[in-house]
């Protein structure tokens, strides 16, 4: 079974293959991704190896992992870090059933690595049965070698993608910034809202919320926003709106010294601290009270974080 497309240009070329999810492309990731190319040269290929889908997805349907990027966001990111080899296998529940054996399989047959850059707890096939010592074990056998990389710890504690959806959950952005390496973002693009913010004197550009992508905790962040390359000081509420009794959870963004037409267009924020929680307020006009504070927290927090 190749579930691998796409590897022709590759023939002929060594390489040396990084196999993960690598959800959100965190530091750990990223020591992982740079050992890959350290153990490059000459003509040998980099290759990274992921998923298309979370793998939870197809194992825990009913309750699946949300992702800290998307496929688009990982693969781009996975590139900007300096793999330009990246292939992509769909996770699903014929490929779940696969044995570590013929996974490894398709991967030497695909690639015929020199070795294999992995961390401690990597591993494949069915019931994970393809870990470390398998692999290793297997390279003996064929003549491939597997460097096995040590965990990045932050604060005593391995980076993992689990530990930073924890920090997104309880809204600790700056944990998650330093965990990623760089300011946890959502895409997504700019839809008609109810026009409340306009209505208060702080016109907000709306987003829906992606049920498959990872959101902060509700509450009020600094935020910076990307329009067509360019980037605005902005305030973002992520949350349900309680002082006006409404349900459905959104992402409203006012963009600090920006007037312009954004429906239909697509934004890039980035979060950068978490600024309060949301609550509910007895009176419009205290709300609007607290949005001028927060704009005012904003922007000096945001100061405070260009001067880093």
């Amino acid at each position: 079974m190749n579930f691998i497309k796409n590897t022709s240009f590759l023939e002929g070329q060594e390489s040396i293959v990084a196999i993960g999810v690598f959800d959100g492309v965190h530091k750990g990731h990223q020591r992982l991704i740079n050992e890959l190319i350290d153990h490059c040269s000459g003509k040998i290929k980099p290759v990274a190896v992921t998923f298309s889908e979370h793998p939870s997805k197809t194992l825990k349907p009913e309750n699946p992992t949300k992702l800290i990027t998307t496929t688009s966001e990982k693969v781009s990111l996975i590139k900007q870090y300096g793999v330009q080899d990246v292939y992509l296998i769909d996770f699903t529940k014929e490929f779940s059933e696969l044995s570590a054996e013929e996974f490894c399989d398709t991967i030497i047959k695909s690639f015929r690595p020199l070795g294999f850059v992995v961390g401690k707890d990597f591993s494949v096939g069915k019931n994970r049965k393809g870990d470390v010592a398998f692999l290793s074990n297997l390279g003996k056998k064929l003549g491939f070698w597997v460097h096995t990389i040590e965990d990045y710890l932050i604060d005593n504690q391995p980076v993992r993608s689990n530990r930073i959806r924890e920090c997104l959950l309880n809204g600790n952005i700056s944990t998650a910034n330093i965990l990623l390496g760089r300011m946890f973002n959502i895409t997504g693009i700019v839809v008609h809202g109810n026009k409340r913010g306009r209505e208060l004197g702080y016109p907000t550009a709306n987003m829906n919320i992606d049920n498959n992508v990872i959101t902060p905790e509700d509450g009020i962040y600094a935020t910076i926003t990307e329009i067509q390359s360019t980037l605005y000081k902005s305030v973002t509420s992520i949350g349900v709106r309680p002082t006006f009794g409404l349900k459905q959870r959104l992402i409203e963004t006012y963009i600090i010294d920006y007037t312009g037409d954004l429906y239909g267009k697509p934004l890039n924020i980035q979060f950068v601290e978490q600024i309060r929680k949301q609550i509910q307020f007895k009176s419009i006009e205290l709300l609007v009270k607290q949005i001028e504070q927060d704009v005012v927290d904003s922007l000096r927090i945001l100061s405070m974080h260009d001067k880093e």
